[in-house]
């Protein structure tokens, strides 16, 4: 479906920075945070769209259950939110909104809260996608932010291994007018002890994501320091202190794209202990 009646509603009030509504909501109907063993948390300027679905390509080449949630769509409303490589049905999408919108509204309701909307656009499809996972029991959960990272309605679930692929100038009247300030929102995907792997960017930038790495007892693993691509014809060849690949096709067209995959290898090596995925796989998923 292009759109949905509800969402066409609540389009017209706008964002709503911060996690506490979708959290207070989450918990008041019984749905956990932390249930999803594995969640890839990806954020940045640009290309995070594009890592995610080098991602959900690789995991599902692997035989992994995957989920993946991104935004905006480009067509149909029903692209942010896809199981196993195909876009939620208009049926299972139209019960999941009607069915958590509902609930939100009693929840807000009984617990007499002074909001605008229960549950703002971007809250309600976020609830829906955690739902959806939920009901699939997914392998692997795939989250693309949404507006910068930190207040994000992503940033609801715990993730096992973030990312962030660029920091650039965007959304200058919510993040800050300057890139260290920008950095410091989107690296608020940081979580406790995991690995954090980020791209090429402004030192500045770097600085800032390593700082707030530092004090959550991560580990920054950085492209061009902690590992490295060069380009070819069609493609790369990846190496890492402990990982060489070579003669690696992306089938995503532009030399960005390059730089996108090299992260998503990073990502996948990095994660071999929990969720182990062959060399073919990874070349099938970044061709496909």
């Amino acid at each position: 479906m292009i759109t949905h009646p509800i969402l066409t509603e609540l389009a017209n009030h706008g964002v709503r920075m911060g996690i506490g509504a979708l959290e207070a909501f989450l918990s008041h109907t019984g749905v956990s945070t932390q249930q999803f063993p594995f969640v890839i948390h990806v954020g940045g300027t640009n290309g995070k769209g594009s890592v995610c679905r080098m991602l959900e390509a690789i995991y599902r080449d692997a035989g992994y259950s995957v989920g993946l949630y991104t935004s905006p769509h480009l067509q149909n409303v029903n692209e942010r939110i896809r199981v196993q490589g195909l876009d939620i049905s208009d049926a299972n999408l139209d019960r999941l909104l009607r069915d958590t919108h509902d609930q939100a509204v009693e929840w807000s309701t009984t617990e007499g809260f002074d909001l605008d909307v229960p549950l703002t656009y971007f809250e309600l499809m976020t609830a829906t996608a955690i739902r959806c996972f939920a009901e699939e029991r997914v392998d692997v959960v795939i989250l693309e932010v949404g507006l910068g990272g930190r207040l994000d309605a992503t940033n609801i679930l715990r993730s096992t291994v973030s990312c962030i692929v660029s920091i650039d100038y965007d959304h200058t009247d919510v993040l800050g007018t300057e890139l260290s300030s920008i950095a410091t929102e989107k690296a608020g995907i940081i979580e406790q002890e995991q690995v954090v792997v980020i791209g090429n960017m402004d030192d500045n930038a770097n600085r800032v994501i390593r700082f707030i790495a530092e004090n959550n007892a991560s580990m920054v693993q950085q492209l061009g320091e902690d590992f490295h691509y060069t380009e070819t014809t069609g493609g790369l060849h990846f190496q890492s202190e402990e990982f060489r690949l070579e003669d690696v096709r992306v089938g995503l067209v532009g030399a960005h794209q390059k730089h996108n995959a090299a992260l998503a290898l990073q990502i996948v090596h990095s994660q071999q202990c929990v969720r182990p995925v062959s060399i073919p796989s990874m070349l099938r998923g970044l061709s496909s």
